[in-house]
C-alpha cells in the first residue's frame, strides 16, 4: 500500500510537471520573427520619420528614399522612376525563381495633419499633409519584412528571388497601374501586400472599382454686350454635359454630345481606372496560417485606453481595439478603392490586415493618423512584417503552392492577359 501511493504521488507529480511544460509552450518562432524583434527599435525609427515628413502622391522623395535606404544596407539593388514615377522604384536581392514580390506604400493625405499622442483632432500644421492611412507603418513593414525574407533565403540557402516595390500615389489609385502598364511585374510569381485596419484578418474579394476621368470643354471668348453672339460658353458645355451623364460608360459620347451642341470642343482624360481584385484562395491561405501563428498585435492597457479616447472624441461605442484573428472566409475586409486591385490582375496576389486603429474609427481622418505614431500602429506594424516575412518564406520553400496560386490565378482571369486601362502615353500627374 505505501508503494503504491508512493508510485501515485510520483505519476501525479511527472503530470504536473509536462502540463506545466505545456503550459509554457510558445508559438512557433521562424527566424524572421526573432530577427524583427530584434530590431524593433530601428522600424519604429523609419516609421516615426516618415510620419514625420507626410508627403504627398508623386512627392514622397524623402520618404521613399528612407525605405530604399534600408534596403540598400542590406544588399538589394534598386531601381527609380518604375513606370515613369520619380518616386517609384524595385528593390532586387537574390536570382531566379521563385520570384515573391511585397509592396510598399508611403505617401500622405491632404489636410490630416496631427499632433502625435492626442485623443483629440489637433493639427500639427494647420491644413498639412498627414498619414490618414497609415502608410508610414504600411511601407516600413513591407520593407522589414523583404529585408527578413531576404536573410532567411541566404542564411537557409534557398533558391528565389525577393522583390519589394515602392508604390506611390495610391491615395490617388494610380501609382501601382502605371508600373504594371509599364510591366514591373512582368518577373514576378506572386505580391503579397498588407493594409493597416480595424480588424486582424486576410483582405479578399471586397475592394471596388473605380474609374475617373478630366473632362474639358474648351469654347471661345466674345464680348458680353457687344457681341456675345459670337462667344461659345463652355460653362454650357459643362452643364449640359452634367445632365447628360448618367452611366459611365456614356460619359465620351455625353461630353462629346455637349461639345457638339454648344459648339465647343470636347477633350476627356482619363485620371485613374482600377478594378475589383482578383482573388486567389492559395495565397489568402499562406497568409492566414502565418496570421494565425503570428496572433494579434499585443495591445495593453494604455493603448486600449488611449483608443476608447480616440472613440469618445468621436462619439463612438468605446470598444477599443480588434484583440483577435478573424477566421479566413470569402469577403473579409472592407471596400475602399486601391490601385492594389490592378497588381492583382497582372500578378497572384493577397493582402493581408492589421488591427491598427480604433474599431469604429474611419481611415483617411485624424484618428488614423495619430495612431499611425503611437504603439497602436507600431505593434500592428511588426505584426504585419513577421506574417509577410514568414509568408515568403514559405513561399520560396514551396513551389508547389506558388504553382498553386498560378493556377487560381489563371482560373480568376479566364486566362486572358491583363490589358492596361491606361493609355500607352498617358502620364502620371496629381490631380
Amino acid at each position: 500500500m505505501p508503494i503504491l501511493v508512493r508510485r501515485s504521488v510520483l505519476l501525479f507529480s511527472i503530470a504536473l510537471v509536462a502540463l506545466a511544460g505545456l503550459a509554457q509552450t510558445p508559438a512557433r518562432v521562424t527566424s524572421t520573427d526573432a530577427w524583427l524583434d530584434q530590431t524593433r527599435a530601428r522600424w519604429t525609427a523609419v516609421a516615426q520619420k516618415i510620419w514625420e515628413m507626410p508627403e504627398l502622391a508623386l512627392n514622397e522623395k524623402r520618404s521613399s528614399a528612407a525605405l530604399a535606404a534600408e534596403l540598400e544596407k542590406e544588399g538589394f539593388r534598386v531601381t527609380w522612376g518604375i513606370g515613369g514615377e520619380a518616386t517609384a522604384f524595385a528593390a532586387i536581392a537574390g536570382s531566379g525563381k521563385p520570384v515573391v514580390a511585397l509592396l510598399a506604400e508611403y505617401d500622405a493625405l491632404p489636410g490630416l495633419s496631427q499632433a502625435a499622442g492626442k485623443a483629440k483632432k489637433e493639427a500639427l500644421v494647420e491644413k498639412g499633409p498627414g498619414h490618414g492611412c497609415g502608410h508610414n507603418l504600411l511601407g516600413t513593414a513591407a520593407a522589414a519584412a523583404a529585408i527578413a525574407a531576404n536573410r532567411a533565403r541566404i542564411e537557409q540557402k534557398l533558391p528565389g528571388t525577393i522583390q519589394l516595390f515602392g508604390t506611390p500615389a495610391e491615395e490617388q489609385l494610380y501609382g501601382k497601374t502605371f508600373m504594371v502598364r509599364d510591366g514591373a511585374f512582368k518577373d514576378t510569381d506572386v505580391v503579397l501586400a498588407w493594409h493597416p485596419g480595424l480588424q486582424n484578418l486576410v483582405n479578399n474579394r471586397t475592394r471596388l472599382a473605380a474609374t475617373a476621368v478630366d473632362v474639358e470643354f474648351f469654347g471661345r471668348t466674345a464680348h458680353a454686350a457687344a457681341s456675345p453672339w459670337l462667344g461659345r460658353s463652355s460653362l454650357d458645355a459643362l452643364v449640359l454635359f452634367d445632365h447628360a451623364n448618367e452611366m459611365l460608360g456614356r460619359m465620351r459620347k455625353a461630353a462629346e454630345g455637349a461639345g457638339l451642341a454648344t459648339e465647343t470642343r470636347a477633350q476627356v482624360s482619363p485620371l485613374f481606372s482600377v478594378r475589383e481584385p482578383v482573388p486567389n484562395n492559395t495565397l489568402d491561405q499562406v497568409l492566414q496560417k502565418e496570421l494565425e501563428r503570428v496572433g494579434p498585435p499585443a495591445f495593453d492597457t494604455a493603448d486600449i485606453e488611449f483608443a476608447k479616447a480616440v472613440q469618445k472624441e468621436m462619439g463612438f461605442e468605446t470598444l477599443g481595439l480588434a484583440t483577435s484573428v478573424l477566421p479566413y472566409k470569402e469577403r473579409n475586409g472592407g471596400t475602399a478603392s486601391s490601385d492594389i486591385s490592378e497588381v492583382s490582375a497582372a500578378v497572384p496576389l493577397a493582402e493581408l490586415g492589421v488591427a491598427a486603429l480604433p474599431l469604429g474609427a474611419p481611415g483617411h481622418s485624424w484618428a488614423q493618423t495619430v495612431c499611425a505614431a503611437h504603439p497602436i500602429g507600431y505593434k500592428a506594424m511588426m505584426v504585419a512584417a513577421k506574417v509577410l516575412a514568414a509568408s515568403a518564406v514559405d513561399l520560396l520553400k514551396d513551389p508547389a503552392v506558388i504553382k498553386a496560386a498560378r493556377e487560381d490565378f489563371q482560373k480568376e482571369t479566364k486566362g486572358k492577359p491583363y490589358v492596361s486601362p491606361l493609355a500607352p502615353d498617358a502620364k502620371p500627374k496629381p490631380f
